[in-house]
């Protein structure tokens, strides 16, 4: 029952996630597993990325339909990185080198680990290092 025009995840329940405007490298990234897992071609991307636009971010792309026309699914990724994502003048390098366990070990990691997403010249040696070194002294001396 796969017809043309029929969305590929029919065959299996697959939930898409909505986008309203927060974290959209995580939304990119699943966005691009399920289409290249259901062969979505880069013509089709933008059209099944949009339909689970909520709030701001489809405010701001009828705002970009308006202005630019329909982009292709590259210019999409290129304009929700620079319209939500993280900032252009925050030195994410620097961030991970600055970073201390304040809370608990979770809010610790899950933090660190947003950092490092965002840092790709680091090693892992490195990157274990920065970690270990900026743990509450108690946690670190075990």
């Amino acid at each position: 029952n796969r017809g043309p025009g029929a969305w590929p995840w029919q065959q299996a329940r697959i939930d898409f996630l909505r986008f309203s405007g927060e974290d959209p490298l995580r939304w990119i990234f699943k966005a691009k597993q399920l289409f290249e897992c259901h062969g979505i071609t880069c013509e089709q991307r933008v059209g099944y990325a949009v339909i689970h636009f909520d709030g701001p971010a489809i405010r701001w792309y009828r705002w970009l339909l308006m202005q630019h026309g329909r982009p292709r699914w590259d210019g999409l990724v290129d304009a929700m990185k620079s319209r939500f994502g993280p900032s252009a003048f925050l030195d994410y390098n620097v961030e991970l080198s600055k970073i201390k366990q304040k809370g608990s070990i979770i809010d610790y990691r899950v933090r660190f680990e947003e950092l490092s997403n965002m840092v790709r010249e680091w090693p892992t040696k490195a990157h274990v290092g920065a970690f270990v070194r900026r743990l509450k002294d108690e946690i670190r001396i075990e």
